[in-house]
């Protein structure tokens, strides 16, 4: 039979490592959620805007169709990039969601990335 120490030993490390689980998720979550604010209110903005430009330039000849393309390219990364930190977003909140061994309320990011193309009718 094992004493009351070392049992007590046990809860404690035990309790250190979900306060360390928590404590990485929530940094993770963190870190996406600022990420993705950033990608989401400067650089997508930014890439949607070039891409028009290079629409109408391209419409006016004043731009050739392998420099819009290279432009819209950038937009489709920063999409790409915006659903790798929702996923990422996510994961770290089903971490601290399984280190605090209980349901996680989302309230704070669009778990849908924008579907918005330029240039559409």
């Amino acid at each position: 039979m094992r004493g009351m120490g070392e049992a007590l030993a046990e809860v404690h490390a035990a309790q250190d490592r979900a306060a360390y689980e928590v404590e990485e998720a929530l940094a993770k979550i963190e870190s996406s959620e600022q990420a993705l604010r950033r990608l989401q209110e400067r650089m997508m903005p930014d890439a949607r805007q070039t891409i028009e430009v290079a629409l109408s330039s391209y419409r006016t000849g004043d731009v050739d169709f392998i420099q819009m393309l290279d432009d819209w390219q950038v937009l489709l990364g920063d999409q790409l990039e915006e659903v790798r930190l929702i996923a990422d977003l996510h994961k770290a909140l089903a971490d601290l969601q399984q280190a605090l061994g209980g349901i996680v309320v989302e309230n704070s990011v669009e778990s849908e990335p924008e579907r918005n193309q330029p240039g559409g009718a």
